[in-house]
C-alpha cells in the first residue's frame, strides 16, 4: 500500500478493485481513487476532437463533475456537434437489489461494489438536469424515460436517441 501511496502513475494501479471490498477507504487512498478518475476524465476530454472527427461519437461514464461535462459539450459545439446527455437513474432500492445480485455474479463491470461505495459516488456527483443541453433521463429501475431542454436539440437526433432509449427499456421489461 505505501507503494501505491508514492507512486508516479497511479493509473498503474486497479485502486477501486483494491480498496472498493474494504469496510472503510482511509482519505489518503479515497484521494488516489479520485485522482485516478480525474483522469481517466482528462484523457477522454482529450481524445474528443480525435473522436468527433470521424463522426457521431457515444462517451460512456458517469461523468460526475459538470466542469468535465462543460469541457465536453464545449468541445463537441467548437466542432459543429449538438452534444446531449443521458442521465441514468433509479431508486436506491434498485441499486441495493442490484449490487446484492452482482456480487455473486462474475459480473464486474462496474467499480461500485457496494452500497457504502454507491453513496460515496453518489455523494460527489452533480446532477446534470440543469446542464445547457438536451438530457434524455432513463429510470432503469421504471423503464421509462423523459426529455429535458427539447429545443436545444434536433429533432432527428432526439428522434433516434429515444428511439434507442425505448428499445432499452422494451428489452428490460
Amino acid at each position: 500500500m505505501q507503494e501505491l501511496l508514492r507512486a508516479d502513475d497511479p493509473m498503474r494501479y486497479d485502486i477501486q478493485r483494491l480498496f472498493d471490498p474494504l469496510p472503510t477507504i482511509p482519505d489518503k487512498y479515497q484521494q488516489l481513487i479520485w485522482k485516478q478518475n480525474a483522469m481517466t476524465y482528462e484523457e477522454m476530454v482529450r481524445k474528443i476532437p480525435s473522436f468527433l472527427s470521424r463522426g457521431n461519437t457515444i462517451l460512456d461514464g458517469s461523468f460526475s463533475r459538470k466542469s468535465v461535462r462543460e469541457r465536453a459539450y464545449s468541445i463537441a459545439r467548437s466542432m459543429g456537434h449538438r452534444p446531449y446527455l443521458v442521465y441514468c437513474v433509479c431508486a436506491e432500492s434498485v441499486v441495493r437489489r442490484r449490487l446484492e445480485r452482482t456480487n455473486v455474479s462474475t459480473d464486474d463491470s462496474s467499480n461500485v461494489v457496494t452500497f457504502d461505495v454507491y453513496i460515496k459516488v453518489k455523494e460527489r456527483f452533480e446532477v446534470p438536469l440543469k446542464d445547457d443541453v438536451t438530457v434524455f433521463t432513463y429510470d432503469s429501475g421504471t423503464n421509462s424515460a423523459a426529455v429535458r431542454n427539447e429545443h436545444l436539440g434536433a429533432e432527428t437526433e432526439m428522434a433516434a436517441i429515444d428511439k434507442g432509449l425505448r428499445s432499452i427499456v422494451v428489452r428490460r421489461t
